[in-house]
């Protein structure tokens, strides 16, 4: 029986390291591109201020989330007009329209998100002044987040 599965390993190994090796992502085929690979682009960005939040293109199922920095970055998108949203608990969303171009990245800075208290330094929204906010505000005097 040992034999038998070292066998079948020996045998599947090359087709694993091919598969493994083999870049798929060029060949991203979507309903309106049959016979050849779509135009594909992609979009960066960064959230102001910088907390984690949910970045997508609605309807389309490509999402991301911006780091503790603020960053994003949604890669191999078909070419088109979409709309982009960035949401996060306590925030207000928002909504962006985006054109993607074939072989371009759409580089957006600064994207505002709103929180929804009225508390001022509450940059969590959660409508306390916490630890993360003092953070924050620490590190905003300290030229260290803008």
């Amino acid at each position: 029986m040992k034999r038998l599965r070292f066998i079948i390993a020996i045998i599947l190994l090359p087709t694993v390291v091919w598969a493994a090796d083999t870049r798929w992502d060029y060949m991203a085929w979507d309903q309106d591109c049959w016979d050849q690979p779509c135009p594909r682009g992609n979009i960066t960005g960064i959230v102001v201020p910088a907390i984690t939040m949910q970045v997508m293109l609605e309807g389309s199922g490509y999402t991301t989330a911006a780091t503790v920095s603020g960053t994003f970055n949604i890669q191999n998108i078909p070419s088109g007009t979409y709309n982009l949203v960035i949401s996060s608990p306590h925030f207000q969303s928002v909504n962006q329209q985006v054109t993607v171009t074939n072989g371009q990245t759409l580089q957006l800075n600064n994207l505002p998100s709103v929180p929804m208290s009225c508390n001022p330094g509450d940059v969590t929204g959660d409508g306390k002044l916490g630890l993360e906010d003092i953070i924050y505000g620490l590190q905003v005097l300290a030229d260290i987040r803008k």
